[in-house]
């Protein structure tokens, strides 16, 4: 999947890469995609959940080699 920007988080424990997301989806514009990659399952899953109830749409979610890939469009 084509992302605008990404923002690699592994080896960071919550909350950091849900701070991180944030962070990142504040500087982007409205309909750019943000891919996030982490290694750890619960920020996999908070990283969704916060994005969700931001009001963006998680698009996609991959698993390769340990570590997950989450696409965020900015809404």
């Amino acid at each position: 999947m084509e992302a605008n920007y990404r923002l690699d988080v592994r080896g960071k424990a919550c909350p950091m890469p849900v701070i991180s997301v944030r962070n990142k989806l504040k500087e982007m514009k409205k309909g750019e995609v943000l891919e996030v990659i982490t290694d750890f399952p619960a920020s996999k899953d908070n990283i969704k959940r916060a994005a969700t109830r931001a009001g963006h749409e998680v698009l996609n979610t991959e698993e390769e080699n340990g570590s997950f890939r989450v696409y965020i469009r900015k809404k």
